[in-house]
C-alpha cells in the first residue's frame, strides 16, 4: 500500500506567494498605460503609453489654462519645458494603447479602458447631468488648428453603463479654443541623451547593412 507524502505547510504557501507574484508581474507587464511620474518621485502627474514609447502630463496639471499660456510654456525655461502638444495621431495612437475602441459613438465595451484611462491622465468632471465622469483635452495637428478631444463615461441617466473614448470631432482655429477646466494633451520630448542613443543605433543599422552589401 503507497502513502502520499503531504507537502510541507511552508512549501505550500511559498508557492502560493509565487504564483500570485507571478499573477500580479503577468498583470503589469500587460498593462500598455502606467502612471508615471513628472517632476518628483511619487507626484504621479504623468503616465507612459509603454506601447509607442511616449509620456502625457496629467491633464489636471494644464486644467483651466489657455492654450496660448500653455504653448508659451513650452520652451527653455518655461513651466513646461520639455513637452509637446501632441497631434492627433497621437491622441488616437494613447487611446487604443488603453484598450479604447474608436467606434466614434459610446460604447458598452469602452467603459472600463476609458474609466481606467480617467484614473491616471486626470478626471476633469466635465459635462455636469450627461456624463458621470469625463475630461476634455486639446492637441493640435499643425500651429493653427486645435482639436478637442473627450474621455467619458455615462452616468445612470445618460446611456448607463456605457462609455466613449473618441474624438469629439470638434476643430476650430482659435488657439482659446476649448471648454472651460478642460487639459491639454501634452507629450514629453526625448532627452538629448536618449536621441543620440536611438541615432547611435539607426547609424548601426545602416552600417551593417552597408557591410552586407
Amino acid at each position: 500500500m503507497s502513502t502520499r507524502r503531504m507537502k510541507h505547510p511552508s512549501r505550500l504557501l511559498l508557492g502560493a506567494v509565487g504564483m500570485a507574484t507571478c499573477l500580479l508581474c503577468s498583470a503589469a507587464l500587460d498593462a500598455a498605460v502606467v502612471n508615471v511620474d513628472w517632476k518628483v518621485p511619487g507626484d504621479g502627474l504623468a503616465i507612459r503609453d509603454t506601447t509607442n514609447n511616449m509620456e502625457w502630463l496629467d491633464l489636471t496639471v494644464t486644467a483651466d489654462l489657455a492654450l496660448d499660456y500653455v504653448a508659451g510654456q513650452l520652451g527653455p525655461g518655461g513651466e513646461f519645458e520639455g513637452w509637446r502638444f501632441a497631434t492627433q495621431p497621437e491622441a488616437r495612437a494613447l487611446l487604443e494603447s488603453a484598450g479604447i475602441q474608436l467606434f466614434g459613438e459610446w460604447h458598452v465595451s469602452n467603459f472600463q479602458p476609458v474609466s481606467d484611462l480617467l484614473d491616471i491622465w486626470g478626471d476633469l468632471e466635465h459635462g455636469a447631468g450627461q456624463l458621470s465622469r469625463g475630461s476634455d483635452f486639446a492637441y493640435n495637428d499643425n500651429p493653427n488648428v486645435w482639436i478637442a478631444g473627450q474621455l467619458g463615461i455615462g452616468g445612470a441617466s445618460y446611456h448607463p453603463g456605457e462609455g466613449w473614448g473618441c474624438e469629439s470631432g470638434h476643430v476650430n482655429v482659435d488657439h482659446d479654443y476649448h471648454e472651460p477646466g478642460a487639459g491639454s494633451a501634452l507629450i514629453r520630448v526625448p532627452e538629448p541623451v536618449t536621441l543620440a542613443l536611438v541615432g547611435l543605433g539607426v547609424a548601426g543599422l545602416l552600417a551593417r547593412r552597408r557591410r552586407r552589401r
